[in-house]
């Protein structure tokens, strides 16, 4: 799902000190934002959105926003969600920063200390209403709660609603000024000729030409352009560039932002999405997906966000006076780090930089446990089926430990902290370390991986790895064996999803937020879908299917894995997120 830059009802949103934001809902009667039956819940989530960025940025004029839902059509597995853009620009303005450069008429009004748009409104926004059908994302809908947390859609899919709050605030946050004044193209044909490419539905109809992409699409660069740097080029800086050199820049994946505000908040420049080919709609204007944690604008939806982010850090290098919580100092921002409490050892850190290491960290480690099992699992079906020269003995240390040409787990491991380890503690990286020599150990050390494995392949009998390396047996028959794999594999299911609840909680309290750990980890009395409560669904499962006659592997047993799973998870959480 891709983010894209009658009856006249209005709302205002604001709080003392910020910026008011009024709202116009535009749809006529009975449709779009004023349908009988979803017409309110869009409203009061429409304004929820609004009040988030009301909150964090100063000012005295208001900002108008003209909002409708239209059916934009969209397949069973991809649509787009909305789209939103400043109705004005304004240059050479009294008390515009910087001459010669274009500001959005939201920015403008408040530099000036005036409306200098007069009676339009600063920013128009338009939403996609099919996604509420079964036609468009199937059987995902829009999500107007207002707590992050969209219901799995249907259940079991692993498919969630669409958080209508988050696609908002996105959105209107390009019409804020998260904008670039970089050609991107000109629709040809169609529905829609003469608009840039990627404003509305992809030049419906029709077709983009690229050929202007690299010249400054009304004649010079915006407020948002000023920050935008391709190190090491001659000149770096867009605005010095030549169309050209612009253009081969938005296609280098090398565009970052330098601007203070949001190098003191990431800890360096943070990077701009720039793939090639170019992304009509996409590239320059939104933030690199590689960034850890999700930013909310970034080019695609991934779930919800109701978090400024690096955007109101932007916000505040273009000119606007942003809320106490984005930090405009050039100096280091430090907190005081936070303990995790409970169950789980480690303590929140006390930076954006120990922040993204640790989740990528936690990340990494959840991704080489089911790895590692994966191995194991495939050693364990070659050696019941008589297979003994591809995967098991020194062929299984290939695949877990390598040297493997990189595809190893620990190999990916290895590459994958190696990719933040700049962003990384001195105290982090060594956690990791550590944790990583214990859990590729053999099986002498009984923390291993390798030791673990005798916990799953448990029925006595013929060893799986005659080197010694692996501990477990070759189960007796093929239900066992189905049986024994499926324990594994739901096992490397729960840790990584126990690590991704302290991430989730980490980026919370980091962000001044709340967030029910226990409900994402162990009990969720709304949905029952915490982590302890998928794998405990799953060990009913193969209760239904009676394949686990092993005693080792009964029921009791089976939840006795799962808890000291948990446990160790807990306990290692101090790894990507130490204490002082």
């Amino acid at each position: 799902m891709r983010w894209l830059c009658g009856v006249l009802l209005a709302s205002m949103v604001g709080v003392a000190g910020a910026v008011p934001i009024t709202v116009n809902f535009m749809d006529g009667a009975n449709e779009g934002f004023n349908a009988p039956t979803l017409g309110a819940q869009r409203q009061a989530a429409f304004n929820y959105a609004v009040g988030v960025w009301s909150s964090v940025l100063m000012g005295t004029t208001p900002v108008v926003v003209d909002a409708t839902m239209d059916p934009l059509g969209g397949t069973a597995s991809a649509a787009i969600l909305g789209y939103a853009y400043a109705t004005t620009l304004h240059r050479n303005f009294a008390g515009a920063p910087v001459a010669n450069t274009w500001y959005v008429g939201a920015l403008a009004n408040q530099l000036a200390g005036t409306d200098v748009n007069g009676a339009m409104s600063e920013i128009v926004a338009v939403f996609n209403s099919d996604v509420d059908n079964a036609t468009v994302l199937g059987a995902v809908d829009w999500y107007y709660g207002t707590d992050a947390n969209p219901p799995e859609s249907p259940p079991g899919s692993g498919r969630f609603d669409t958080d209508f709050v988050s696609v908002v605030l996105h959105e209107i946050g390009h019409g804020l000024g998260f904008t670039s004044e970089v050609d991107g193209g000109t629709c040809v044909g169609g529905s829609t000729p003469g608009d840039s490419c990627g404003v509305t539905a992809d030049c419906s109809g029709g077709s983009c030409d690229l050929s202007t992409v690299g010249t400054w699409a009304d004649g010079s660069p915006s407020a948002y352009d000023l920050f935008l740097v391709r190190p090491a080029a001659s000149p770096p800086r867009f605005t010095d560039m030549s169309d050209a050199q612009r253009k081969s820049a938005t296609t280098s994946g090398n565009v970052f932002w330098d601007g203070a505000n949001v190098v003191t908040a990431h800890g360096g420049n943070a990077k701009i999405y720039a793939p090639s080919p170019f992304q009509p709609g996409s590239s320059i204007s939104h933030w690199d997906t590689s960034l850890t944690p999700d930013e909310l604008h970034e080019p695609f939806y991934t779930g919800p966000n109701h978090n400024p982010g690096l955007s109101l850090n932007a916000f505040a290098d273009e000119g606007w006076t942003v809320g106490p919580t984005t930090t405009t100092s050039s100096s280091t921002t430090t907190t005081t780090t936070i303990p995790f409490g409970g169950d789980d050892t480690g303590c929140v850190p006390d930076s954006r930089d120990r922040l993204k290491c640790g989740d990528a960290i936690g990340k990494a480690f959840g991704n080489a446990i089911r790895a590692v099992i994966k191995c194991h699992k495939k050693q364990a079906d070659d050696r019941f089926n008589g297979v003994s020269d591809t995967i098991t003995g020194p062929a299984e240390d290939l695949c877990a430990n390598g040297p493997n040409g990189g595809r190893s787990a620990k190999e990916k491991l290895d590459a994958a902290i190696g990719k933040v380890s700049f962003l990384c503690s001195a105290s982090q990286l060594a956690a990791a370390a550590t944790q990583e020599s214990t859990l590729f150990a053999g099986q002498t050390n009984a923390a291993s991986l390798d030791a673990q494995n005798g916990d799953v392949y448990c029925e006595a009998g013929t060893a799986i790895d005659p080197s010694g390396d692996d501990a477990g047996q070759i189960p007796s028959t093929k239900d066992r064996l189905t049986c024994a794999d499926t324990v594994g594999s739901e096992l490397g299911k729960l840790a990584a999803a126990v690590i991704k609840c302290h991430q989730k909680q980490a980026d919370a309290v980091f962000a001044g937020k709340t967030f029910d750990e226990n409900a994402c980890e162990e009990l969720d009395p709304v949905k029952h879908k915490s982590a302890v409560e998928k794998y405990g669904a799953a060990m009913s499962r193969l209760d239904t299917k009676g394949i686990c006659t092993q005693t080792c592997l009964s029921r009791p047993n089976r939840d006795a894995l799962g808890a000291n799973v948990l446990a160790q998870i807990e306990a290692a959480n101090q790894v990507a997120y130490p204490c002082p």
